[in-house]
This record gives C-alpha cells, structure tokens and sequence, in this order.
C-alpha cells in the first residue's frame, strides 16, 4: 500500500537555507559587479587628465575579472510540470503507474492522469474535499484515492467514482485502507475503540470486524499481513490479516528509538528472497525462515522529525523531514542526501523505464530523465547572463560568450570567472591566436586577451557595422565578418593599439554571418548564399542559389556542412551540395544554428526547437529536448569536448555525455477505447460477428507515451493481407458501408524516434444477407439447372434448326446492308461533283467546267461500273483514285499539290488483290472537303499505299485546317444535310470486320510545333 503521510497536506514557503542556495551566489556576483565599477569610477576620477583616452581604457579592461565562484553543486536536468501544463494543483503526493503506463498524481486540487502529453483532471460532483494526498493501484490496475475528508474514491470506465462506505463513528478517520477484490480492509482510528473492518466492495452491507487493530503492509505470497498498531510499543507483530496467523514477531527493545508517525508502513519482497518491513523509524530485513538478518534505525533523523518513507524500487527507499530529503540503499544500508529541492520532495517515483518523477509541495511535478545531464545558468550563481551565444575550449578554459557582453570561463568544472567587456554588445567569436592569446570579437568591438585572462588592448568603433564571425587566416590576416560584409585586417595594427589602421579593406559587399577554411580554401556564409575566396581578394558566388546561411562546419577537411536560416542544412564537397537534412528527415526545425561532431558516426545539429542526434551512417536521429532537460530549446551552439556535449540555450548551459544520448526507448502505447456500429437500433458494440446492415464502423482509441516530444503516429491495416501500413489523422477510424467477409484491424503507434507499440488487433465478420448467402445461391443454382436441363432436353433440336436458319438470314442481312451504303456513296460523290461543275460555271470557267465535266463522265461510268460489284481489284481502285484526283486537283487548281505514292508490292499484286468498292475515295474527298477547302495556299494531300505483314494499308494525310476549325466553319449545316461519307465507310468496315479486328480507320490530328492544327491523318487497313 503506497500513501505519504498527514503531515504531506501542511504547506508553506522553502526554508530559509534553501533560499541562500539560490540568492547567495546571485549576491556575491553583485557584490563583485559593483567592486569593479567602483574601481573604473575611481580610475576615472583621479586619473591624470592629460593621459590619453587609449591609455586609461587600457588599464581598465586589466580589472575585467569579476568574481571567482566556486561551483558548489551544479543542477540536475530536469523536466518541469507545472498548473501551466494542466496539473491541478502545484503541490502533489502520490504518483502511481497503471498496467498500460499511464500516470495517476494526486494533488492538494484534485485527481489527474498523465499520458506523456496533457493532465486529464477527474472531478465528482458533491465531494467534500479535494486534497487527496492517499493513493494506491490494486492488483487489477485500478486507481484507488481517499481525501482528508474520509472519502474512498476510484477510477473504472475513464470515471472518477466514490464508494458509500459510512464511518464507524462520526469522528472516525481512515488510518490504513488496503483493497484486495472482492475486498475492501479498512481500519478506524480517532475513536474510543479503534477498529478494523472487512468489506465487499460489491455488497457493502456486508462486513466483517476482524480481530486485531491493523496497519496493512501489502501482499506476501498473495495473502494481505499487517501489524497490530495497538500493540506495537511492546511488539512488533506481523500476521496474516484474514487468516489470523502470527508469522513474524519483534520485542521492541528500546522504546526511546521508536519514532511513530503515520502512514510510512511498507512491506518488499525483493529479488535476493529477503522481506523488508517498513515501520515507523525501523527498518527490518528478515530471511524466508523468518529470521531477523538487519534492523536499521534512524536515530540521526529523529530530531529532523520523519514526515514519510516511501518505496523508489527494491533496493532504494525515499525519506522525507521536516529538514531534508533522502535516499536509503538497502543493500549497502547508505543514506544519502539528496542535494537538490531539499525537504519539498514529498515522493520520488521510479516508473517502468527507470525514470523518477518528483512529487513536491508548490513546485508541481518534475521528471528526472535518469541520466548524467547538467544545467548551469545565472539563477545558480554560475553564469553571467542564462543566454549562452556560443561555446569555446581554450587555455584550459570553457569559455562561455553571452548576449550582454560577458563570458563565463569555466575550468576543470571547479570554479567560474566572468569577464566583462562593457558596451560592446552580444559576444560573436573567441578565438585563439598564437597559442596563448585570446581573440574576443563583439558586436562593436575586438578585444585581445593574454593567457590570464588579462586585457592587452582592445578596438572598438571601426565603423564596419556589427560583427559576427571571424578568421585568422594568418598571424597578421584577420578576416571579419559583419552587417556590412568581409573585412581584411591588420592583427599587427590592433595589438598595438592602432584601431583606425586596423581595418585595411572591404572584400565582399554582403552581409555576412559565417566564414571557414575547407581545403585550403576560405569560404563564407551570408544572408544571401555561400560564397569562396579566389585570388586578388575577389569572392565569387556559389551554388547559384540564395539561402541564408547561419553557420559553417568543417569536419576533419572532408566535409563542410551549410547551416541555414528556414532550409534546414546541406552537405558541401567544395562544388556541390552532395546531400542536405530537413524537417522531413526528422530534424525538430529547418532554423539550423550550430552543428558538431560527437564520434564517427553521430553528429549533434542545433535548432531553434531543439537539438537532433543525427547518425550519418544509419541515417537515423532523435531529439533532444526540454523533455529531456534542456533548459530551452531554442539552441546557440553546440560543442563536444572530452565526451561532455554542450549546448548553449537562451536559458542556460546543458550538459550530458555524449554516452547518454541515447533515443527514447519507451515503447508507445495505442489501445482500443470504443469500437461499435451504428444500426437502425442504435450503436451497438462491434462483436466477433455482425450482420450485413451493420457494416458502419467506428473505433476510437488512446495513445500514450510519457516522454513522447511530440504528437505519435498512429497506422493501420484493415486485412491481413495487407503489406503497407496506412497513417490515421485522428485518435478515431470510421468505415462506412463494408462489404460482407472477415476483417483483420491492426493498429500500431510510433513514437517521435520511430519506435513502435505492440501491434493492437481486433478481428470480426460481417454476414452477408441471406439471398447472398451460399446455402441460398446452391439451392437456387440446383432448382434453375434442373429446369434448365428439361426445358433444353425438349428444345435442343429445334434451336440447332433455328440457329442454322438465323445463320442464313444474317449473312443475307449483311450483304444488303453493304449494298445499301455502297449505294449510298454513289449520289454523295455525284451531289459534290455537280457543285464543283455549277462553281466553275457561276464563275465563267467554261473551259474547266468542260474539262471537268468529261473527266466527270468517265468517272460516273466507272463509278457505274464498280457499283455493280461487292470487289473490285486493287488495280480498279487505283485507276478511279487517279482520276477521281484528276479532278480535284482541276477544281482547286494550284492550291493543293498531290502525292501518290505506291509501293511496288502493291503494283505487283494490284491485279489480284481484291478490296470492297468505293473505300477509300469518301476518305480522300473528306480531306478536300473539310480539311483542304479552307486553306488559301500550299495544301497538299500524300495518298499511300503498301504491305504490312500481308494486310493493305492505305494511308491518307494533308495538311488541312484540322477537324476542330473545320467544325466550327462548317456549324451552319447542322440543321441541313450531314455529311455522311467518313461515318458510312467506318459502319461499312465494321460490317465487313465481322468483329475480326482485321480492318479498320483510325484517325489521327496532325499539330505543328506550337500546338496548332496542322491537318489531318487517316490510315485504312484492309
């Protein structure tokens, strides 16, 4: 049974000592601010009048030293839940972790559960108080509360819920409560006769008064022991609670050494087969046989006033005074004090993965990740300003450059300076220069310090805008980057205090940010692009491309990596970007500030959301956030030295080994919350089996991960034949109208480090109605056979007679059918020849209207002729075609240019072959007509004719109007007569086919290069 004691319910301010942890330093730092500005007024007033300005400015950057601080104690890492994320109330008492590792926090305003994302608070109705500072799971993962007020509440069905249970007495308060279904144990106390109760929880009226006065310890070997509390200054009695059974039993020596305060009694069974109990100050280990092995007595914590013991894990318990906080190993029987938030801790609990999370009184909730993480910031004393702009290792030093002008050297992690370089703004660089000589670039300025930290000479006001990145190029080269572009200057100059001779020229008119040598060459980062460094001082632009470039990293001369402001970071080879890192790839923001090597195969990327562990040779990554301990996530810079990463935020200093960046390894968890159909009766539950009219689904389900940064992915597979996993937008899955069969639904969750849950499955069948059925399609199969093979037994004869008959009358139909439309061509072509003969007479042509008319006569005879026949020779058509172009040509004069073109193969064989009559002139009319007709000048018409793989093809092509524009010309004849030509000589192809796909036309628009019309293509094949 897990509950902290009375005393947990009395808040109040931290005590005054842990007041003078934090505010001591913050005042000692003061104190020494104000010593050095004394001194500099001091300087001020009584230097020498006549000394020049360089002079005295000189001296006083000697005293930039601050203060020394020795760093007592750094912090731990730690996650932060505050009444901002959603707790009920800043001051909490017991966490509990359920079977499917949701958080359960009791709280001085309330109920709440935790599922890695959000506080969902459970409040009832009517309940007399909401300071619940006991609770406990019961061996069937439910949460069970009791308050002040002596009210039993739980949660089953996602419900806050309270049990009816009537105190013995009105006075009467809950001292000891365990719950083992179907029972509920129960003892009284702050009555004239303290009693002990057994109740069903089902049927509360039925109770029982057990023998003894009990304080419940657990379960041991599934049987509930306690202690008889009314006898526990002499003795020290364990029994078996329902059964009665005495099976442990202590003489309290020395009553002096007992301490008795509430609710610290805890029983474990651990892993070396030992019994631990836990009662009052005493600490007792008993072996399997029952014998005393250890009994630990705290009499140091006596006058510090135990207030509650708790259980961390097998081998560590959690004491809490009314002074500080400790842990107790119970292997080694050490009490150690645990350093930070002193006596606020209420509880310390360890979930499944090994974390703690910290219970206190008015500072909320807070997570301990479990791993070496520091954080150093100015509110412990340790920095001079939280915003921590970038990270150098130099001189034995960590040198710490920030917003406001000041750095922060910490050496050997022992004790910390601050310098102060006043007026200058934000520190951009420290550099080191000719092994013993610091170079400190700000934002108006540059300083040179020697090895001790001490001013050499400094240069302020050289009127080339705001610094921000520089390179020593050479002992007497500086290149310096700034608002206004990249600087060549003279280090000799500036070490001799020469500043208005220390800037020699502008090189690149660019605001740059960012410059680094790679291979040999000098490359720098602007607001517009990379750019390098040729001969004569030039820069050229590269990649062709305007980014804006944060930051540059070399590593190890093989690789230059591009940090950018918005596009994430890119890969350099020195002439070409060879492979880039976005927010597709996993990285928390495409801001990218800072990155650094860790090893050979991870590096650390800077963001302004958070830093990314990225391995480039599995190209596989996690963030590194404040979930993790980060103080901030917006991210300065990053650097790696000796196996310690730092990273610099805009609240603090964070440190961790680089072997405890590890991804998250909590599994998520995804589970069905609902699952039902709708129905015309309502929604129902989804069983195993539904029936064809509820085939509309709905499932919701609940995720959880603790530590989860951000939102988890949630997929699913409705068969199980299924290979891809489908991704869910929501916490809910609706199928609407599924067909009859068996469904298969999977369901997985992953985490921001794509680490999956266990797969969740849930499997049913819908029925198809009963006429779909396959009883029902068998019997109706069998009926329909039977009368199908009697009716065809008396019918077989005479349809074999009938189909014969039918077979005749449909090769007849067919050949009238042909006849007909090849009549149909004849007053066609005439009705055109005649208009062509009428144009040249209204237009007083004589001679070619008579040229045109004898030529029109030999073709009526041929066409007269060829009528007459179904076939006509390959020879036949060709010398109708001639002539039928003879004509056409005659009637559009020198408009339109002829080719004819026939292969030899056909001339050999142009007296056997034999083709239907009159099929391919309607084509070749058809071209003059609509395509021909109207275009001014230069139309041609090519007619072509070959063997492919034995079948005739006869192609036609001009270069005409096009089909569209001859519609639209031609839309004044919709309500006259259609043009009937191209349609009757497919239908004829069709009917002579005979489905065959043997012959046919295919028609083809011909475009010029800009997409217009440019005539039209016509192949027959025969």
């Amino acid at each position: 049974m897990i509950r902290p004691g009375i005393a947990l319910v009395e808040t109040g301010l931290l005590p005054i000592q842990f007041k003078h942890r934090i505010l001591r330093p913050i005042q000692e730092h003061q104190a020494a601010t104000f010593m050095v500005k004394s001194c500099i007024y001091l300087f001020r007033r009584y230097a020498p009048i006549q000394q020049p300005m360089k002079s005295y400015l000189t001296g006083i950057v000697f005293i930039l030293i601050l203060a020394d601080h020795p760093i007592r104690s750094q912090s731990k890492a730690f996650r932060y839940f505050t009444d901002e994320d959603g707790l009920p109330g800043m001051t909490v008492y017991g966490i509990l972790q359920d079977p499917k590792g949701f958080l359960w926090i009791a709280t001085s305003k309330g109920i709440c559960r935790f599922d890695g994302r959000s506080f969902k608070r459970y409040q009832l109705k009517g309940i007399k108080g909401f300071d619940t500072p006991y609770s406990f799971i019961d061996k069937e993962g439910i949460p069970w509360f009791y308050n002040l007020a002596g009210e039993i509440l739980f949660v089953r069905n996602d419900s806050l819920q309270r049990l009816e249970i009537q105190a013995i007495k009105p006075a009467a308060n809950i001292y000891s409560l365990y719950i083992e279904n179907p029972y509920l144990y129960i003892s009284w106390s702050q009555t004239s006769s303290p009693a002990t109760y057994r109740y069903n929880i089902f049927n509360l009226k039925e109770n029982k008064k057990l023998e003894h006065n009990y304080i419940f310890l657990g379960p041991k070997n599934g049987e509930l022991i306690g202690y008889d509390y009314s006898r526990r200054k002499d003795l020290f009695n364990v029994y078996k609670v329902d059964k009665n059974e005495l099976i442990f039993s202590q003489k309290i020596s020395n009553k002096k050494q007992v301490d008795f305060i509430y609710e610290i009694d805890r029983y474990i069974h651990n892993s070396s087969n030992l019994d631990i109990y836990i009662a009052s100050n005493f600490i007792r280990i008993v072996d399997s046989c029952g014998n005393l092995i250890s009994n630990k007595y705290f009499p140091d914590l006596t006058n510090e006033n135990i207030k509650y013991i708790s259980i961390i894990n097998e081998d560590e318990l959690f004491i809490n005074t009314n002074k500080n906080s400790y842990s107790f190993f119970l292997k080694t029987g050490l009490l150690k004090l645990i350093p930070y938030f002193n006596n606020s801790i209420n509880t310390i609990f360890e979930d499944s993965y090994n974390r703690r999370w910290i219970s206190t009184t008015d500072h909320g909730l807070i997570l301990d990740p479990n791993n070496s993480s520091q954080v150093i910031n100015y509110n412990q004393g340790f920095l001079a300003s939280n915003e921590v702009y970038n990270i150098n290792h130099l001189l034995g030093y960590n040198f710490l450059g920030h917003n406001n002008g000041k750095i922060s050297c910490i050496k050997e992690i022992d004790y910390i300076k601050y310098l102060n370089l006043p007026g200058l703004g934000r520190v951009r660089f420290i550099l080191g220069w000719k092994s013993k000589t610091l170079l400190i670039g700000l934002d108006l300025g540059i300083y040179i310090l020697n090895s001790s930290l001490n001013s050499e000479t400094n240069c302020s006001g050289m009127q080339i805008g705001s610094l921000k990145a520089a390179h020593i190029k050479s002992d007497s080269e500086l290149l310096v980057c700034s608002s206004l572009g990249i600087y060549s200057c003279d280090l000799n100059e500036l070490k001799n205090g020469n500043c208005k001779e220390f800037v020699s020229r502008r090189e690149l008119d660019a605001r740059a940010l960012c410059i680094k040598k790679y291979k040999g060459r000098i490359f720098a980062g602007t607001v517009n692009g990379l750019y390098v460094r040729g001969n004569n001082f030039s820069w050229q632009k590269l990649l062709n491309k305007d980014i804006f470039i944060n930051q540059l990293y070399n590593y190890k001369d093989s690789l230059l990596w591009i940090c950018t402001d918005g596009e994430g970071m890119f890969q350099f080879d020195g002439s070409k970007i060879v492979d880039s890192l976005n927010i597709d790839f996993g990285l928390p923001s495409n801001n990218i500030s800072s990155v650094c090597y860790l090893d050979s195969e991870r590096i650390a990327i800077g963001t302004d959301n958070g830093a990314y562990i990225y391995n480039y040779i599995s190209k596989e990554g996690f963030i590194l956030d404040q979930i993790d301990g980060l103080p901030g996530n917006e991210i300065n810079d990053i650097k790696y030295n000796n196996g310690v990463v730092w990273i610099g935020t805009s609240k603090g200093l964070f440190q961790i080994s680089s072997n405890e960046l590890i991804p998250n390894q909590e599994k998520p968890l995804i589970e069905i919350s609902e699952a039902f159909a709708f129905s015309r009766y309502g929604l129902i539950p989804i069983q195993s089996r539904l029936n064809h009219d509820q085939n509309h689904l709905k499932f919701n389900f609940q995720t959880r991960s603790l530590i989860s940064k951000s939102a988890l992915q949630i997929y699913y597979k409705l068969f199980e034949q299924d290979t891809q996993w489908l991704k869910s937008q929501s916490n809910s899955l609706e199928f609407i109208g599924l067909a009859a069969g068996k469904y298969n639904l999977q369901l997985k969750v992953l985490n921001e480090d794509q680490l999956s849950s266990e797969i969740v499955t849930k499997t049913f069948e819908i029925y198809p109605p009963w006429w779909k059925t396959t009883w029902f399609n068998v019997a109706m199969i069998l009926g329909i056979s039977t009368l199908g093979v009697g009716y065809s037994f008396f019918r077989h004869q005479k349809i074999k007679r009938e189909e014969a008959k039918e077979r005749a009358i449909s090769d007849q139909m067919n050949m009238l059918r042909e006849e007909a439309l090849q009549n149909q061509m004849n007053p066609h072509f005439m009705f055109n020849a005649l208009n062509a003969i009428q144009s040249f007479l209204t237009n007083n042509d004589q001679f070619n209207a008579m040229k045109y008319l004898s030529k029109f006569g030999r073709l009526i005879r041929m066409i007269f002729e060829q009528s007459k026949q179904r076939r006509i020779s390959l020879e036949q058509e060709i010398a109708f075609l001639k002539n039928y172009l003879e004509l056409e040509k005659l009637r559009f004069k020198d408009k339109v240019s002829i080719e004819f073109n026939i292969a030899n193969d056909v001339e050999e064989k142009s007296s056997e072959k034999m083709i239907p009559s009159l099929i391919i002139q309607p084509i070749i009319e058809n071209a003059f007509k609509h395509g021909l007709l109207h275009k001014d000048t230069d139309g041609r018409i090519s007619i072509s004719m070959e063997f492919v793989n034995g079948q005739f093809i006869c192609i036609v092509e001009d270069n005409g109007i096009g089909r569209q524009r001859a519609a639209l010309i031609n839309t004044w004849k919709k309500n006259g007569r259609k043009s009937t030509g191209l349609a009757s000589t497919k239908e004829r192809l069709g009917i002579l086919d005979k489905g065959k796909k043997m012959m046919g036309l295919e028609l083809t628009d011909l475009y010029d290069l800009n997409g217009n019309p440019a005539g039209t293509r016509v192949v027959i094949k025969l």
